[in-house]
């Protein structure tokens, strides 16, 4: 671009010592910053006072447009043309871009041969869409409600404002949100009024930018009931994701409780178990024990009866006697025997002493049983 601006001085320094006129043509007005809309025109005037030769235009320092005396317009596009107004004592060029796209936007500047660029600024702008999603609706009087409105695809993002029966709303009603979406820079927006509604009324979502001389619009109807009002339709998808949601959340936390449930009775059954079994050998135990004591006392008695048996007393035979005499002996002996068994019946209830030995009744075991 430098090389422009010293060609375009070179050719100027020959021209005015040609013509032996340097200061002969000026500049007096250059071109103005202009904001346009995409796929429109874009129109730039600079304007020269006295006799002029050569007035070249320039895109972002790119050559787009030579307007010549002799020759007229010289142009290497179709979407570039030019105008011109002669007056008295000075001389308009204006630059037309038609079709204006978003690529365009950047310095616009007119030279004539001098070595000052007269500079201005192209904004080139995009209208998007605007809807207001709820659509026309019936809400409850006096009850907060929430009115979207989306903005879509805007260069730059859109100023929103909002309005009620065509009074404006309170910005402290109403919150925007701003994004950018694609690889050209365009804007989404979305903002959400919040208010209560005691009649039937209109609602208007408006949004702006420079380019546009009257805000976009778009107005729904409001239908103020004082009851609540059923809605009949089909769920809207907002009502089906909600839905979904709280249906997979109820089902994950109810298959959570099934799965703690088990694991309580699992435990508690294990509990239960290990209770039992060592019910069951506390009482092993305790047999185990009154056998033993039951073994050990008997081993007691058994011993005690052996220590507190005394031996028999051994009385002396009686010597051999002659025969008459051993059977008064005899018969002696029998009376006593009889006399002494009658009186250990009577110790016993009628039963033998056990130490009485019957085969030979001279000889008396005593046991003593305790």
């Amino acid at each position: 671009m430098d090389s422009v601006k010293r060609f375009a001085t070179f050719i100027y320094i020959i021209v005015s010592v040609l013509s032996g006129c340097g200061h002969c043509q000026v500049v007096i007005q250059g071109p103005s910053n202009t904001t346009v809309l995409v796929g429109s025109q874009a129109r730039f005037n600079c304007t020269v006072e006295g006799p002029w030769i050569t007035i070249f235009w320039f895109m972002k320092r790119t050559p787009i447009l030579t307007v010549s005396s002799d020759q007229g317009v010289t142009t290497p596009h179709k979407r570039f043309s030019a105008v011109n107004y002669t007056r008295a004592s000075s001389f308009t060029s204006e630059l037309i871009i038609s079709d204006v796209r978003i690529s365009d936007t950047g310095t616009i500047e007119c030279n004539i041969f001098s070595s000052e660029f007269f500079t201005a600024y192209l904004s080139v702008e995009v209208n998007g869409t605007l809807q207001i999603t709820n659509g026309s609706f019936t809400t409850v009087i006096n009850e907060i409600t929430y009115v979207v409105c989306q903005a879509s695809g805007w260069l730059p993002a859109p100023h929103i404002t909002w309005m009620t029966n065509n009074s404006p709303v309170d910005s402290f009603n109403y919150v925007t949100t701003q994004h950018s979406v694609g690889s050209e820079g365009l804007q989404n927006a979305v903002s959400t009024l919040n208010m209560t509604f005691g009649e039937n009324s209109t609602v208007t979502c408006l949004a702006s930018i420079e380019a546009l001389s009257t805000p976009q619009s778009t107005t729904v109807t409001v239908t103020v009931s004082e009851h609540p009002v059923v809605n009949s339709n089909s769920l809207d998808q907002r009502d089906v994701i909600i839905i979904a949601v709280t249906v997979s959340i109820g089902g994950l936390l109810l298959i959570i409780l099934i799965i703690l449930l088990i694991i309580f009775c699992c435990r508690r059954r294990k509990k239960e178990e290990s209770s039992y079994q060592s019910q069951l050998k506390k009482v092993s135990a305790q047999r185990a024990n009154n056998v033993s004591t039951i073994s050990k006392s008997s081993a007691m008695k058994a011993d005690l009866g052996d220590h507190e048996e005394e031996p028999a007393t051994r009385r002396p035979l009686p010597k051999t006697p002659s025969e008459a005499s051993s059977i008064s002996n005899s018969f002696g002996a029998e009376q006593n025997l009889g006399r002494y068994t009658t009186h250990v019946r009577g110790l016993n209830n009628g039963a033998f002493y056990p130490g009485y030995d019957s085969t030979n009744p001279q000889k008396v075991r005593h046991l003593t049983h305790v």
